[in-house]
């Protein structure tokens, strides 16, 4: 897979990530304030800035990153790297101690892991395919010219 088109899958994953947590996280943020005590107007406050946050975080590493990109490419790969960490840092702290504790449940949260990683397999072959990694691009595997 070549051209434009296949730029529009990289990113694919992370994506994925994003808009199918938010959700579930800004109703967990929502519900705990609730049974805090936290006014009404307070959680919409945190609700808004929450929504928020990934577009500024977003905007402010393109910010950011700009004067980085030219001169040192590495850059963007070890910040990619350390969000990959960052999501895989959250992912383990959230469902292990769930298999831990949760005995009855153990076959169904197993189950949807193992679910999830294989998504995420999927998602990332099809980025694999829209990067370009091979000879027409000056990248040679060994054995190969």
């Amino acid at each position: 897979m070549a051209g434009p088109a296949a730029g529009a899958l990289a990113g694919l994953g992370t994506f994925a990530v994003v808009i199918l947590h938010k959700p579930f996280d800004a109703m967990a943020i929502g519900t705990l304030m609730a049974a805090g005590g936290w006014s009404r107007p307070a959680r919409h406050l945190v609700n808004v800035a929450f929504a928020l946050a990934i577009p500024i975080g977003v905007i402010a590493f393109n910010l950011g990153a700009s004067q980085f990109a030219a001169p040192q490419h590495h850059f963007l790969g070890a910040a990619l790297g350390f969000t990959a960490g960052t999501f895989l840092c959250i992912a383990a702290s959230d469902l292990l101690p769930e298999l831990q504790f949760h005995s009855h449940d153990r076959v169904k949260l197993s189950l949807a892991l193992v679910i999830g990683v294989a998504f995420a397999a999927l998602l990332g072959s099809f980025e694999a395919e829209s990067h370009g990694h091979g000879p027409e691009h000056g990248v040679h595997r060994q054995g190969q010219g």
